[in-house]
């Protein structure tokens, strides 16, 4: 289901991961997304602690321009960010 999702993520080195913290504010992260699983739309990020992060709305955004700002290739998933066992899951919304 998460076919597309998948083929564009690949394209990228590193995205940008934003969700909450405890007091509601957002806060964003780079991570990895060429581990995105496109049949379950899951990725596996790892968090500091010191973000702050909690469970609840979040997106997956990753993008490129060339140095002029012209050649735009953009991607963004919305989906909720999970926490399992001291790991986080990025999930995609359907």
């Amino acid at each position: 289901m998460w076919d597309d999702a998948a083929k564009w993520l690949n394209k990228f080195d590193e995205a940008v991961l934003t969700a909450l913290d405890k007091a509601g504010y957002p806060v964003s992260v780079r991570v990895h997304p060429r581990n995105y699983d496109a049949t379950t739309g899951t990725l596996s990020v790892t968090l500091p602690d010191t973000l702050g992060a909690v469970a609840g709305p979040a997106n997956l955004m990753a993008h490129y321009h060339d140095e002029k700002l012209w050649k735009l290739n953009a991607i963004g998933i919305k989906g909720r960010l999970e926490g399992h066992d001291n790991t986080w899951v990025f999930k995609s919304a359907h």
